[in-house]
């Protein structure tokens, strides 16, 4: 499978389940966060997913520069230097929704299925590096079962994020 069907599987889900929430929540999801409970705690939680986006963005950078410098062909590097573009790109929408979280609830929930998707993307970056650079394909079975375990984790926070939208 390529980083470009990889990466389009990965924004159709995210834009499934960000349609998901709006439909389910319009009428909470519209208000600013000050006429919901918990007004601190939203301020806090966005707070929290800039200073994550920032640092998984350093990482990323830091992972594209190494591919880039290092390899003696790069190009063969191309699905999962794709996949960490798309992860910047994800991390940094993150990071600028954060002001607009004052504004709608609903960017809160926006950021965190941004960055939770950033993360996916980096993810299976580097499995796709394992794949390429790794003869031996069993080292990339921890790595695709802790892909496997986030995500479970991802759907069960979605389930939850359902339920309170009720």
């Amino acid at each position: 499978m390529t980083g470009l069907t990889i990466g389009l599987i990965l924004l159709f889900f995210l834009i499934v389940e960000i349609v998901l929430l709006y439909i389910l929540g319009s009428d909470d999801l519209s208000k600013p966060p000050t006429n919901v409970k918990g007004d601190k705690k939203v301020k806090q939680k966005g707070k929290w997913y800039v200073y994550t986006t920032l640092t998984f963005s350093g990482l990323v950078f830091t992972s594209i520069t190494i591919i880039m410098t290092l390899s003696p062909r790069p190009e063969r590097y191309a699905d999962p230097i794709f996949l960490l573009g798309m992860s910047i790109a994800l991390f940094l929408i993150t990071y600028k929704l954060y002001f607009h979280t004052l504004t709608k609830l609903l960017y809160l929930y926006i950021m965190d299925k941004t960055n939770s998707y950033g993360f996916f993307s980096f993810i299976l970056a580097i499995i796709l590096i394992f794949d390429i650079y790794f003869v031996n394909k069993l080292l990339i079975i921890p790595m695709a079962a802790s892909f496997v375990i986030i995500v479970i984790l991802h759907f069960k926070e979605l389930k939850d994020n359902i339920e309170s939208l009720r």
